[in-house]
């Protein structure tokens, strides 16, 4: 029987260490178990990506990086899984992008329309995906890409006004599923008071602390002070991240 010890050896000689921590760092920002589900939905279970996914889904990357950080320690390499998940992920366009969910009302579109300024480096660096209505194109499920958005998104982005807290469609169908997946995903909600609102009153909103006080909503700012907010949550979602 050949020795495992030099079987082992023989897989992670050769490896570009740096290359492959930054591949590790990529990966694991993945949620793995949800694309193999999505794959599976699309019925694209006979791919290499899928296959590959399936070869890592147990993996625990806290103690995969104590492994890499031995194996660094020692001058050697990896196993190559999952820098083959990484490759197949490029092409295969499976994004490990954390999708941002925007939650506003129309009447404060010109908020939303700074908020994606900010956003936009992140965006450009393809740390994030940013997700609001306005992404839904005409003739479109909406009901369903709303849904869709709501499930694959990890940050919820809460745009407060009066506004806001008024409209239905807002408080039926997009508030329970992310207060919802908070609760019992973890879900991270940043909320930021635009317009003096009866927010403080809300239990449901007033338990995630908000960017900025009620008493200092965005619209009593300077510009000066409201470009500070906006960088301020950018910073605040790049920490997240």
């Amino acid at each position: 029987m050949e020795n495992n010890f030099e079987m082992a050896l023989g897989k992670i000689l050769n490896t570009d260490l740096e290359k492959f921590q930054e591949q590790v760092n990529k990966v694991k920002k993945i949620n793995v178990r949800q694309t193999i589900e999505k794959l599976e939905a699309e019925g694209k279970t006979d791919n290499t990506l899928y296959k590959s996914l399936l070869a890592i889904k147990d993996i625990d990357f806290e103690e995969y990086q104590k492994s890499l950080d031995v194996v660094k320690k020692m001058g050697l390499g990896l196993d190559k899984n999952v820098n083959q998940v990484y490759e197949q992920m490029t092409e295969s366009e499976i994004s490990f992008k954390k999708t941002i969910f925007i939650s506003y009302s129309h009447k404060d579109l010109n908020y939303l329309d700074r908020l994606r300024v900010h956003l936009k480096p992140l965006a450009k660096k393809g740390l994030i995906e940013l997700w609001d209505d306005t992404k839904i194109k005409p003739g479109g499920l909406w009901r369903h890409e709303i849904a869709t958005a709501l499930e694959n998104s990890t940050i919820a982005i809460l745009l407060i006004s009066a506004d806001f807290i008024a409209s239905d469609f807002i408080v039926e169908n997009e508030l329970p599923p992310l207060l919802n997946k908070a609760n019992e995903k973890g879900m991270t909600i940043l909320c930021v008071i635009l317009k003096p609102s009866r927010f403080e009153k809300e239990p449901n909103l007033s338990k995630f602390q908000a960017l900025n006080p009620p008493s200092k909503p965005v619209l009593s700012m300077s510009d000066y002070e409201q470009e500070e907010l906006w960088n301020n949550l950018s910073s605040k979602i790049e920490e997240i991240l």
